[in-house]
């Protein structure tokens, strides 16, 4: 451990990219774990100014993506909305999407993509895309299977929800 004034020696460099590394490595083998999600729906955020007047005159607003894998390899993916959109599904073999109309991506890191091909669901990754007419939720799945959804609203907001059936060989 470097001390306060000291400089960086290689070795201390080496020892504190390794922490982190473990850290991180920590991280992704307790969301790995079954029934473990990613989900910001506890943190509160604070409303940006320009979020307010969108969210006044309707437009819903993607506030977060999110996916739960449970036990049996079956999985749940979410996107939170400020309010309820006109959904419009389409699944052409492996590739699923829905169409949430008038909808806004507020933050840019909701455009990253949730990666979960290194776990044992049908989900490989999942991507919010800005289009004209609104926000494409696009998934891409590993077997072709039917997946169900629903957009469900609350005090909070809106969420869609689609359901992804596990993988047939585990």
């Amino acid at each position: 451990m470097r001390r306060l004034g000291e400089k960086w020696t290689k070795r201390a460099r080496l020892e504190a990219c390794a922490r982190n590394v473990l850290c991180g490595c920590l991280l992704a083998f307790v969301l790995s774990a079954p029934g473990a999600s990613v989900d910001a729906a506890h943190a509160s955020e604070a409303a940006l100014p320009n979020e307010a007047a969108l969210a006044n005159e309707g437009t819903p607003i993607v506030t977060f993506t999110g996916i739960r894998v449970h036990e049996d390899g079956s999985s749940t993916l979410y996107v939170d909305l400020t309010r309820s959109a006109e959904v419009q599904a389409t699944q052409a073999g492996k590739d699923v999407s829905f169409l949430l109309s008038g909808a806004k991506i507020r933050d840019r890191n909701n455009k990253n993509p949730l990666i979960a091909e290194h776990f044992k669901t049908n989900v490989l990754r999942a991507k919010l895309v800005d289009e004209p007419g609104g926000v494409r939720f696009v998934i891409q799945l590993r077997e072709d299977v039917k997946v169900g959804h629903d957009m469900t609203t609350s005090g909070l907001g809106a969420r869609l929800r689609v359901d992804v059936p596990p993988p047939s060989s585990r």
